[in-house]
């Protein structure tokens, strides 16, 4: 390692980590808001695509990185994630519709909201 470099990994890994733990909650929100009725099999299954997306790109960059070089590889990689965003671009109707207006809420469930406490009532 250069002299110097330790404290830019660590300042790297930081953000990184801050950035992975706060993409995974808004992953985890989106999952409920795209299956109200099964959040729980919606936030797992997100899991389980984002951990082989991780595996297999991780092999993927290993192997293109051995077989020409860091640039090439990372370069390749930059393309490839912003190349996953035109779907989401190009989406007919425009993006999903939240739950909220899937799902209106009906007097039975702002009754049962009502008995809540304050600090878990849906806003």
């Amino acid at each position: 390692m250069y002299p110097g470099a330790a404290p830019v990994a660590l300042l790297c890994a930081s953000v990184f980590g801050a950035t992975y733990v706060a993409l995974t909650g808004v992953l985890i929100a989106w999952a409920a808001t795209l299956q109200p009725a099964t959040p729980a099999a919606a936030t797992a299954t997100l899991f389980i695509v984002l951990t082989l997306g991780q595996a297999i790109g991780a092999t993927l960059i290993g192997v293109l990185t051995d077989a020409t070089n860091p640039l090439v590889a990372f370069t390749a990689a930059a393309v490839v994630a912003a190349t996953s965003t035109i779907p989401a671009l190009h989406r007919p109707g425009g993006p999903p519709a939240p739950a909220s207006a899937i799902h209106p809420p009906n007097e039975h469930n702002e009754a049962k909201q009502m008995n809540q406490p304050s600090s878990i009532r849906q806003r």
